[in-house]
């Protein structure tokens, strides 16, 4: 399998990983938050005002989701970091793996003397 095909099958999988954590958070994560927040604060109680209700839910779920969207960009960064190391590793050791001038002594034709014949 060429070095390509194994980079974009790795990059592949780390956007579908990436994916997959925004999309679970988005659908999943964020709307439980907002429910456990407006719960808790009282706001779904009837009784706060609409002062009280920005103050005591809707300002701190929007917190929340921030400090959520700082971590998740910290995962995918992580995860793309790890999918570079591990091209470079993959790269370095095909590249180890292959005979050299040096190795097997024949020697490689340039550009120029491909062009002459």
């Amino acid at each position: 399998m060429s070095i390509t095909v194994l980079a974009g099958a790795i990059r592949l999988l780390v956007l579908v990983a990436d994916y997959l954590l925004a999309f679970v958070t988005a659908t999943v994560v964020i709307p439980e938050l907002a429910v456990w927040l407006h719960r808790t604060s009282g706001a779904g109680s009837g009784k706060l005002t609409i002062d009280g209700t920005v103050a005591m839910w809707a300002v701190p779920l929007v917190f929340l989701v921030a400090i959520l969207t700082v971590g998740e960009i910290a995962v995918m960064r992580a995860l793309w970091q790890w999918a570079s190391r591990a091209i470079r590793t993959i790269r370095d050791r095909r590249s180890a793996a292959e005979p050299t001038l040096a190795r097997t002594g024949r020697r490689r034709a340039t550009r120029k003397q491909k062009k002459r014949t």
